[in-house]
């Protein structure tokens, strides 16, 4: 997911970052991030999509966890799903109801006919 215009405020996004995330660095700071933003995120995580979830302190850089088929990292870290899950939820950055219960694809299962 990138962007061109901030999702609030729709001024023009010129770092990586503001671009990756949809929203600028003034919005970010007012914690002003759009439901639609949350839900992308939340999307991307049911389905062990790459997702911005910040920006690295030291590098600058925009900060992406991917799934690697055991765990999330950010290249530096490591997290288990049901963390980060706890992480994303307490900072806001994932919309609730859009998130499963059971969000690896082995812990859906199927009803049979």
């Amino acid at each position: 997911m990138s962007a061109t215009h901030c999702s609030e405020c729709h001024r023009v996004l010129t770092d990586p970052v503001s671009i990756a995330m949809g929203i600028g660095p003034e919005c970010r700071k007012n914690g002003m991030i759009r439901r639609a933003v949350r839900v992308q995120r939340s999307l991307n995580f049911n389905d062990h999509l790459p997702m911005v979830v910040g920006q690295d302190t030291h590098s600058k850089k925009p900060l992406i966890y991917r799934w690697d088929g055991f765990m999330w990292t950010d290249g530096k870290h490591r997290a288990a799903e049901k963390d980060l899950k706890k992480w994303l939820l307490k900072y806001n950055l994932v919309d609730k109801e859009t998130l499963r219960q059971g969000s690896h694809p082995s812990a859906v299962k199927e009803d049979a006919p």
